[in-house]
């Protein structure tokens, strides 16, 4: 069986409509010899600290920091029935398709599902940003071999790996050094999530946003020593005081 494997409903729902897939099931849609299925975003996600050490069910400095050995993912509980059904017919298939977004993040929904599920067959590559009738045709017509996009899931899960790591364990310890002794969380964030913000806010209209060319950090430490980081035009700097 020929599986399509998308990354939202609608996603599924447009490709099928071009294949011959006609015919609605559960999570699925199938006729024509092929079946599209879908997740709803990620299905599945990195195991939290207490999997790899149970202690950590109650932060402790002391347990720190979590180095996973081997990396364990979870299904999601919130999309679990849908986990459910792909799961099912990946163990079906011969061939996937993986027809989510055009991106690392797309690769990555894709391939961490056929890995978690143990998929070994042939794998193919439709890579589709627009969904009008002339580029869905043009993208079917010229469906790449699935190792042309391989990195971009290497790339994309050492990414995830490195914001695990760095999250987790910052989080972690931030909130009992300074969080009134573990009674209140302190998040970290990637500056990814920073920089999406005030994108967000500039395009919205928020006068207050305002481009300066430049990026300051400063971080003062329990012992009155504090750490200074500028940067400028891509390069950067630190200081220490």
């Amino acid at each position: 069986m020929k599986l399509y494997l998308c990354e939202k409903p609608s996603q599924g729902r447009e490709i099928a409509s071009h294949i011959g897939a006609r015919t609605r099931g559960d999570g699925c849609i199938t006729g024509n010899g092929v079946t599209v299925t879908w997740g709803i975003g990620h299905l599945v996600e990195q195991a939290k600290p207490e999997h790899y050490n149970p202690a950590l069910k109650f932060w402790d400095i002391a347990h720190l920091p979590v180095l996973p050995d081997e990396w364990h993912m979870e299904v999601k509980h919130q999309t679990r029935d849908q986990y459910k059904i792909v799961a099912k017919l990946l163990k079906q298939a011969t061939e996937v398709v993986i027809a989510t977004d055009a991106d690392r993040e797309g690769e990555v929904i894709a391939r961490e599902l056929m890995q978690l599920n143990g998929y070994r067959g042939k794998v193919s590559r439709l890579w589709l940003s627009a969904f009008d009738d002339a580029s869905v045709k043009k993208a079917l017509a010229s469906i790449l071999p699935g190792e042309k996009t391989l990195p971009m899931y290497f790339s994309g899960m050492g990414r995830s790996r490195a914001d695990w790591l760095a999250g987790m364990n910052l989080t972690m310890a931030l909130t009992k050094a300074f969080g009134a002794g573990g009674r209140r969380n302190l998040a970290l964030w990637s500056c990814t999530d920073a920089c999406v913000g005030f994108g967000g806010a500039a395009r919205t209209g928020h006068r207050r946003v305002r481009s300066k060319g430049a990026l300051r950090g400063q971080c003062d430490l329990p012992d009155g020593r504090g750490i200074r980081a500028d940067g400028l035009g891509g390069a950067s700097g630190a200081s220490r005081r």
